[in-house]
């Protein structure tokens, strides 16, 4: 019995060294490693919000359109979700099985999960032809 209680000790011993070693371990060399883990996770999230949540709210609210404006120069709440830390973002449901998902945005964090990016500065002639009237 007096040597259980040794191997007990030294077992715990070990798991607190281990612990404290891990804690002593260069935080920056553990977040290279992980970080596209992370962004890819971050990622699957995003597109599983945007495929699953985001209909089923935008329909039982009888939202349409929905316009969300992030400036950089104050926190949003849903800067996480968005992908980004500014711009401007417009999620339209024409009733099919996805709500269109556009971005005014230089900074995204993965411009795949959008269906269209327009970036800062630049000029898209696909938009805003409908409004344009070419008759003589």
């Amino acid at each position: 019995m007096f040597k259980s209680e040794y191997s007990k000790i030294i077992f715990y011993l070990f798991i607190l060294v281990g612990v404290i070693q891990t804690q002593n371990q260069d935080a920056s060399n553990l977040n290279m490693l992980f970080l596209e883990d992370i962004i890819k996770l971050e990622n699957e999230i995003r597109i599983e919000k945007f495929d699953r949540i985001f209909p089923r709210v935008m329909r039982d609210n009888n939202i349409d359109m929905w316009i969300h404006i992030i400036r950089s120069w104050i926190p949003d709440p849903l800067r996480f979700e968005l992908g980004s830390n500014s711009g401007v973002f417009i999620f339209t449901d024409y009733g099919g099985d996805r709500i269109e998902r556009i971005a005014f945005s230089n900074q995204l964090r993965d411009p795949t999960i959008y269906d269209k990016v327009i970036k800062e500065n630049t000029r898209d002639d696909s938009i805003g032809n409908a409004f344009r009237d070419d008759s003589p």
